[in-house]
């Protein structure tokens, strides 16, 4: 009976297959997560775009006003981010989506990890600030992370 083929289930949430305002975090997210910092800050952020972009089958479906708008607001921010030079070099040298796992024995996924003279953790976010969000990073960030390796 090993030979009888096997049915794999996958489960979606309905958000992936509309566009809305979490899929547009989700975008701007994944272009920070494929940032490769060539040195040509033009470039770098059309290839991360562009990259991203593809991960989302959903967005074909959009007209071409809205899908110029998100290309142009994440395009925007990506360029923001590599005008700085230290996020940039956090992006250079950090790791991107690393688990870490807190002192109750939880993991966590950080958006990105830099460990330098300074351990930086940046947590990326879109849309309105949040004093909740904000408060919640603060405390992931200083509270459960322990290095205990090199």
């Amino acid at each position: 009976m090993t030979w009888l083929p096997r049915l794999r289930v996958y489960r979606h949430n309905l958000d992936e297959y509309f566009y809305n305002e979490r899929m547009r975090g989700e975008v701007a997210h994944r272009t920070m997560e494929l940032m490769r910092i060539t040195g040509d800050n033009t470039a770098d952020a059309e290839r991360a775009l562009r990259l991203a972009m593809q991960d989302f089958p959903a967005l074909g479906s959009l007209d071409k006003d809205e899908r110029d708008k998100l290309e142009s607001d994440v395009r925007a921010m990506a360029q923001w981010v590599l005008k700085d030079d230290r996020l940039r070099l956090w992006l250079e040298k950090g790791d991107k989506e690393p688990e870490v796992m807190d002192e109750d024995g939880n993991f966590k996924r950080l958006d990105l990890l830099y460990r330098g003279e300074n351990t930086i953790v940046a947590d990326f976010k879109t849309g309105q600030p949040s004093p909740k969000t904000a408060n919640r990073c603060l405390i992931t960030c200083t509270s459960s992370i322990r290095w205990k390796g090199p």
